[in-house]
C-alpha cells in the first residue's frame, strides 16, 4: 500500500529546475550543436581516452567533495551539466558525492546515452534509482533530438521509474509551443521552458552561483568565459 502510494505521487510530481548551485562536471561533449552557448571540446573518442589526454576538463569527485564541504550554507540542490555529463566516466561518483549533501540532484544530459542498452546504461540508471536523481532531458532545435529517439528514451524513463523531465531551450513562447508540440505525449508536469541565450551561465541565476570545472565558484552571471 505505502508502494503504491509513493509511486502515485511520483507520477504526479511537478518538475520545476530551480538549482541552488551548477555545477560543470566536464567541458567535453560528443554532439557540434548549432548556437551553441557552451565553449567545449567536441569528441566522440572514448570518455576514457579523452579523460586521460585533458584531465583538466573533468571535473574529479573528491574535488567536488571538496568544494561542496566548503560552501557555507550548503546546498539542497544542485545541477550537474558540461559539456555533456555522460562524456565523464566517474559520472556515477560525481552523482553519489552530490546527492550525499544534496537533496535534490538534477543530471542536463542529452540523454542519447538512454537509447543504447549496455552496460554504462545499466550501472547509470541504478546510480539514478539509488540517489532519486532527476534526469534532465535537453530536447529542441540546437540538440538536433529525434523525435522517435527521444520516445525510446521516455519509454526506458518509464520502465526504469526514474524521476526525469524534459528542458525545452527555445527563443520564445511560439518556438517553445512546436517543439513541445513534437513531444506531445509527455506530460505538461515534466516540461520546462528555458529561453534561450548565448552564455549557458544566464539560463539560470542559481543563489550559490556556478562551480567551474576547476573548481573555482563564480557567483553572478557574466557575458563570458573566465
Amino acid at each position: 500500500m505505502l508502494d503504491k502510494a509513493k509511486n502515485d505521487i511520483r507520477k504526479t510530481e511537478v518538475f520545476c529546475f530551480d538549482p541552488e548551485l551548477i555545477v560543470e562536471i566536464t567541458s567535453v561533449c560528443d554532439l557540434n550543436c548549432p548556437g551553441c552557448y557552451s565553449p567545449t571540446l567536441r569528441t566522440t573518442e572514448k570518455p576514457e581516452i579523452t579523460l586521460a589526454q585533458h584531465p583538466d576538463m573533468f571535473m574529479q569527485p573528491a574535488a567536488l567533495a571538496k568544494a561542496l564541504s566548503n560552501l557555507n550554507p550548503t546546498p539542497r540542490s544542485l545541477s550537474l551539466r558540461g559539456g555533456e555529463p555522460s562524456r565523464h566516466p566517474l559520472l556515477a561518483d560525481l552523482i553519489r558525492v552530490s546527492a550525499d549533501v544534496c537533496e535534490t540532484v538534477w543530471v542536463e544530459t542529452h540523454a542519447r546515452w538512454l537509447a543504447v542498452n549496455d552496460d554504462r546504461r545499466r550501472d547509470w540508471i541504478q546510480t539514478f534509482k539509488q540517489t532519486n536523481a532527476i534526469v534532465k532531458v535537453s530536447f529542441d532545435k540546437m540538440h538536433h533530438l529525434r523525435t522517435d529517439i527521444l520516445r525510446d528514451i521516455t519509454d526506458v524513463l518509464e520502465a526504469e521509474d526514474l524521476r526525469w523531465m524534459i528542458a525545452i531551450t527555445e527563443p520564445d513562447q511560439a518556438s517553445f509551443q512546436k517543439t513541445r508540440n513534437r513531444c506531445d505525449w509527455v506530460e505538461d508536469h515534466r516540461i520546462t521552458f528555458q529561453e534561450f541565450v548565448t552564455d549557458h551561465r544566464l539560463l539560470v541565476s542559481p543563489p550559490l552561483g556556478t562551480l567551474s570545472v576547476a573548481g573555482r565558484l563564480q557567483t553572478q552571471p557574466t557575458s563570458h568565459f573566465e
